[in-house]
């Protein structure tokens, strides 16, 4: 019974010391990406994830910096990949931008959509969704999600700007003046 009890306290430091050098490790990959030091943040990123193969927030930096190097569909996958493994409000955001970035605005919607399932107010996805549906010509939702946005954040400009040209581009003139 002793010797079991001893194994297992072992094992469980273990672990511990193992999820340190992850976090460690991780947190270093942060602050490389932060110093702009992106090779290095790369290779600690694959390192945590050579620790821990199911670190989502290590594919979420890979994408990125993928994304900040203008490579989008490398960016896409690995944000995929995070995904796969935790659907993050976070990473589902960072993906939605890249869709946005290439024209692929229906695609970032329906990252918008799970981000709104996740947390209903989200004034960032209610805002973007918004946009994004303006950029496919659907004024009259767009105006709908600018709304939202609006009320979950009634002071913020780029929100009140944004449902006013709206409201220029379908040529309703008199409740543009009102922003």
């Amino acid at each position: 019974m002793i010797l079991k009890k001893a194994v297992r306290v072992l094992m469980e430091q273990q672990l511990i010391s193992k999820n340190k050098e992850i976090d460690l490790t991780f947190q270093s990959a942060i602050s490389a990406y932060k110093s702009q030091n992106l090779d290095q943040s790369i290779e600690l990123a694959y390192k945590t994830l050579s620790l821990n193969p199911s670190h989502y927030m290590s594919f979420n930096l890979l994408g990125i910096i993928s994304y900040s190097k203008g490579d989008f569909e490398i960016a896409i996958e690995y944000f995929d990949k995070s995904l796969k493994i935790n659907k993050n409000v976070d990473v589902l955001y960072n993906q939605a931008t890249v869709f946005t970035s290439i024209k692929k605005h229906k695609l970032a919607i329906i990252n918008y959509n799970q981000i709104l399932d996740i947390t209903p107010n989200n004034t960032k996805a209610l805002f973007n969704k918004g946009l994004s549906l303006h950029e496919m010509k659907k004024y009259k939702e767009a105006l709908k999600y600018y709304e939202k946005a609006i009320e979950t954040n009634p002071y913020n400009i780029e929100h009140i700007k944004s449902k006013a040209l709206t409201y220029l581009t379908i040529e309703r003139y008199e409740e543009a003046l009102f922003f």
